[in-house]
């Protein structure tokens, strides 16, 4: 099974480094947890050592931008919400990348950059949604009727998503202003795609202010992330500062455990 993630490799823009070596630990741990994956990265930006770095630790990069790039760069006015952006629309090529190399699966699986592998995953590859399966967001479960859901980690029918694609672009490229407020493609995918989609099991995608829990599969650092440090932490709102449960703390060590390895890859 094809495992997916994008990154847009902004060499100007501090955080993308963080990005890489977040990319770089979700490697690492699928590697131990799930070995069956195949890692691919698609990158908008430069190929240059850290990217290297991603690929003789085991992943598939391919370079791609895509194609509303000038109408993101409009809506975003060039301000710090453009790398993210660039990247994250990355998932929405992900079938026509399939097409143009020769992957023939009828299923694929994504992800953000900022997850942990904690259990195996293959249990997720017996299911075959119609588009695709996602957990909630902030919620350990979504309503499809009002589409709530966390697109951060989805398992994807690649035919289904390749027959909707020129019509979703349309969509997005029409609703591009809207989404760079509002979570950027998750916007539109919970807008297109609104009564779609199905639900994934929150432990696929488990947020570290959950709480510790039984059988977790993959965390999510969603909202606070590994790098946020103690002093960034304090300074952010209490509504974002109350993320920062105990189990994220640990999931954070972890996380730099893992990250350890980077220094030799």
């Amino acid at each position: 099974m094809f495992w997916f993630s994008g990154i847009c490799n902004d060499t100007s823009n501090k955080k993308t480094i963080e990005y890489i070596q977040m990319y770089f630990v979700a490697l690492v741990t699928a590697k131990k947890t799930n070995p069956k994956l195949r890692p691919v990265l698609i990158v908008d930006g430069v190929i240059d050592e850290n990217i290297k770095k991603i690929e003789r630790s085991g992943a598939l990069i391919i370079q791609h931008q895509f194609p509303l790039i000038e109408d993101i760069k409009k809506a975003s006015n060039n301000n710090g919400t453009l790398t993210a952006a660039r990247g994250a629309f990355l998932r929405i090529d992900i079938c026509k990348i399939c097409e143009q190399i020769g992957i023939m699966d009828d299923f694929c699986f994504y992800t953000d950059n900022d997850v942990m592998f904690l259990g195996d995953i293959s249990s997720i590859f017996d299911y075959k949604p119609n588009f695709f399966l996602v957990a909630g967001e902030f919620d350990k479960t979504f309503d499809a009727n009002i589409s709530n859901f966390n697109s951060g980690v989805m398992f994807i029918n690649k035919k289904t998503m390749q027959n909707t694609y020129n019509d979703f672009l349309i969509f997005t490229k029409e609703n591009i202003h809207n989404s760079m407020s509002k979570g950027f493609d998750q916007f539109c995918f919970r807008s297109f795609y609104a009564g779609n989609a199905e639900l994934l099991h929150y432990l696929y995608n488990y947020k570290p202010y959950w709480g510790n829990e039984d059988n977790i599969k993959i965390i999510h650092f969603h909202g606070i992330k590994p790098f946020d440090s103690d002093a960034d932490i304090l300074s952010m709102q209490p509504v974002i500062r109350n993320l920062a449960t105990p189990f994220f703390y640990e999931m954070r060590f972890l996380f730099f455990e893992n990250l350890k390895l980077w220094k030799d890859a």
